[in-house]
C-alpha cells in the first residue's frame, strides 16, 4: 500500500498533541502523553553542621495527558539524616524513620491531571561531622504514561556547608638517597580545597625526624612558625588564623642528617618524618591531613659478626682457632668495614688468614694484642671469613673461660656508612680451658756396684712434655733399705724436705709451676750401711705427680739399681 509520507508525520505530530485524526472517513485517537517535570530548591544555603535544609519540591504535569500513576522518590542524602516530609493529601508516601536515612517514595492515589503543579517539602538534619562540605540530594519523577521529555524527570540541589573545609598536606623530600652528614630537605605544600569556605586555626605540626638535627624553616607569608633551637631536635609549629579557599602555602623543611656514622642508628636505613594538618573548621576527608615521606640513607649496610671456635674445651699449651664471619645484610654496600678481635687474656698471637680484598695486621707471634681488618667496600650480600689463630698459655688454669669477642664497624666521618642494626655487629666466643702436662721421670745410681759405707748418688731427671704447665709437681722418693739420707740437691724452682742426714726416709721435692719444656735434675746423696749384705741389690724409685691431668702415667716412676760388693 502507498503511504503518504507528509500526512504520517502530520499524525505524529498531532498525536503528541492528543489530537483524533480522520483519515478516509475513520477517527484515529493519538496515544496519551504527559511531559512530567520537577524542581527542587534548597533553604538554608549556604547550612551549619547540625542545622536543617529544607527542600520544597515541585512536581508539574505539562501534559497534554493526564499522568498515570505518578512516582516521586527522593533519597535522603549523604551525612543527613530525616526529619519530615509534607505531602498532598493525593498522595501516599513511605519515609524512612526520624533520625534515620533511606528513600522517600510517593504514589498518586489518582492520576495527576494536565497542567496541574503539586508541591512537597522535605526536611533533613545535617550531621555535626559531614564527610563532604556539599550536601546533594537528588528527586525524580516518573508514571506510566509516555513521557516526550525525560530530561527534566529529575532535578538536583547542591548545599553548602558553612565552616567547612578540606585541608590537607602534602610532603617531598631531596635529596634521595641522603648521605650522612648532609642536609635534607622537605617541600611541604598546606592546602584549603574547598572552593568557597576558608579554613580557619589551621596548624601544621612536623616532629623532627629521628637521627637528625633542625636547620632551617622557610615559613610562608600570614602564617606563625615555631621551629626547635638549631641543632635541635623537636616539633616544628606552623598556625595560620585563616586560610582562604583555594589558597595553598609551601613551606621549606631542613634538617642535617646525624653527624658522624656511628651516630646514626636509622631503622631499615630510612629517615621517616610525617607532617599533620588540622583546622577547627570541619574537615570531610581526614585521609589527607598527614603526609609521610621515607629518605633512604645512602651507604647504609647492616654489618653481621659471627665467631666460632675449635676446639672446646682447649687445653692449656695447644692453638686454639675461631672462625670470624663478617657479613653484609645490605641494603647497600658497606663502606671502609673494619674487623677488630683483641686477643683474649692467657693467649697470644700465632697467625690470621686474611681474605682477598682486606688489610689485616696483627701482633707478633707469641705476644698478645690486637688484630685488626680493614677494606675499602663490601657488598651487598657479600661475606668476609678469616681464621685467627691464638696460643693458649700453658699456665692458663683449668676451668678458665677464654672469652673472644670480634667487633665489626664501618664508615668514617669523610666517608659515611652508617649501621642500621648494632646488636650484631659483635660475636663472642667462650671455650673452657683445660690442663694437661705428661710428666716423665728418668733415674740413675752410681758408682755400680757399690761398697758398704761408701756414698751412692741418684741422679733424677724429671721433664715435663706438656702441653701444660704441671701445677704442683711433685717428685717423692724414699731413701732406706740398706742405705741411709745425706743430701739433696735441686733446681732454685723446687722445694724439698728431706730426713735428716744419717737416716731413713722420704725425700719430697715440689715445683708450683712446672713449665711444658722444662727438664730438671734432682740429686740424691745417700750411704751404703757399713753392714750391708754383700751382693744384695740397693734399689731406690722415684716417683713425679701432679693434680694436672697426666695423658701418660706409665712413665712417672723410675727405679734404679746398684749391687753391693766386698771390699
Amino acid at each position: 500500500m502507498k503511504v503518504n509520507r507528509p500526512f504520517q508525520r502530520l499524525v505524529v505530530i498531532l498525536a503528541a498533541m492528543g489530537a483524533v485524526l480522520i483519515q478516509g472517513g475513520t477517527a484515529v485517537a493519538a496515544p496519551p502523553s504527559a511531559d512530567l517535570s520537577v524542581i527542587k530548591s534548597d533553604s538554608p544555603d549556604p547550612v551549619a553542621a547540625g542545622a536543617n535544609i529544607t527542600y520544597a519540591i515541585d512536581v508539574h504535569n505539562d501534559g497534554p495527558s493526564d499522568a498515570t500513576t505518578p512516582k516521586l522518590t527522593d533519597a535522603v542524602p549523604a551525612n543527613t539524616t530525616f526529619v519530615s516530609f509534607a505531602k498532598d493529601s493525593d498522595w501516599t508516601c513511605s519515609t524512612p524513620s526520624p533520625g534515620g536515612t533511606g528513600t522517600v517514595t510517593c504514589d498518586r492515589t489518582t492520576d495527576m491531571p494536565d497542567a496541574l503543579t503539586e508541591s512537597f517539602t522535605l526536611v533533613v538534619h545535617v550531621i555535626t561531622s559531614p564527610t563532604s562540605c556539599t550536601i546533594k540530594n537528588t528527586a525524580s519523577v516518573s508514571s506510566s504514561t509516555s513521557d516526550p521529555d525525560p530530561s527534566n524527570n529529575s532535578d538536583s540541589e547542591s548545599t553548602k556547608v558553612s565552616g567547612c573545609a578540606d585541608v590537607s598536606v602534602t610532603k617531598t623530600d631531596s635529596p634521595d638517597p641522603v648521605t650522612v652528614g648532609t642536609t635534607l630537605t622537605y617541600t611541604i605544600t598546606v592546602k584549603n580545597n574547598d572552593t568557597t569556605n576558608a579554613a580557619t586555626s589551621v596548624k601544621l605540626t612536623d616532629t623532627i625526624p629521628l637521627n637528625t638535627t633542625f636547620v632551617s624553616l622557610a615559613c610562608p607569608a600570614g602564617w606563625t612558625c615555631t621551629p626547635p633551637a638549631v641543632g635541635g631536635t623537636g616539633p616544628v609549629t606552623a598556625t595560620n588564623p585563616s586560610l582562604a579557599a583555594g589558597a595553598s602555602s609551601v613551606f621549606t623543611l631542613k634538617v642535617r642528617v646525624g653527624s658522624t656514622s656511628t651516630s646514626l642508628t636509622v631503622t631499615n636505613c630510612t629517615i621517616t618524618n610525617t607532617a599533620t594538618v588540622t583546622a577547627t573548621t570541619i574537615d570531610p576527608d581526614s585521609t589527607n591531613n598527614t603526609a609521610k615521606e621515607d629518605t633512604h640513607v645512602a651507604n647504609c649496610a647492616d654489618l653481621a659478626a659471627t665467631k666460632t671456635a675449635f676446639p672446646n674445651p682447649v687445653i692449656a699449651g695447644t692453638n686454639l682457632t675461631y672462625t670470624i664471619t663478617v657479613h653484609n645484610n645490605g641494603p647497600d654496600a658497606s663502606l671502609t668495614p673494619k674487623l677488630s678481635d683483641v686477643l683474649p687474656v692467657n693467649t697470644t698471637f700465632v697467625s690470621v688468614a686474611c681474605p682477598a680484598g682486606w688489610t689485616c695486621s696483627a701482633p707478633s707471634v707469641g705476644l698478645p694484642g690486637t688484630v685488626t681488618a680493614t677494606s675499602t667496600s663490601l657488598a651487598n650480600g657479600a661475606t668476609a671469613t678469616f681464621t685467627l689463630v691464638v696460643m693458649v698459655v700453658p699456665e692458663t688454669l683449668g676451668a678458665t673461660v677464654i672469652s673472644n669477642t670480634a667487633t665489626v664497624s664501618a664508615g668514617t666521618v669523610s666517608v659515611p656508612s652508617p649501621d642500621p642494626e648494632s646488636k650484631n655487629d659483635t660475636a663472642t666466643a667462650n671455650v673452657v680451658a683445660r690442663r694437661s702436662a705428661d710428666l716423665s721421670i728418668t733415674k740413675t745410681a752410681r758408682p755400680h756396684p757399690v761398697k758398704p759405707g761408701h756414698q751412692i748418688t741418684y741422679t733424677i731427671t724429671v721433664a715435663n712434655d706438656g702441653p701444660s704447665q704441671a701445677k704442683n709437681a711433685k717428685v717423692r722418693d724414699f731413701v732406706g733399705h740398706h742405705v741411709v739420707f745425706l743430701q739433696v740437691s735441686a733446681p732454685a724452682d723446687w722445694s724439698c724436705s728431706h730426713p735428716d742426714p744419717g737416716n731413713s726416709g722420704r725425700v719430697r721435692c715440689t715445683n708450683f709451676g712446672f713449665g711444658p719444656g722444662d727438664v730438671d735434675v734432682i740429686t740424691i746423696v745417700a750411704r751404703v750401711k757399713s753392714h750391708a749384705p754383700l751382693g744384695v741389690l740397693v734399689s731406690n724409685t722415684a716417683r713425679v705427680a701432679s693434680p694436672t691431668p697426666d695423658p701418660n702415667r706409665a712413665n712417672n716412676a723410675r727405679t734404679a739399681t746398684a749391687r753391693v760388693r766386698g771390699k
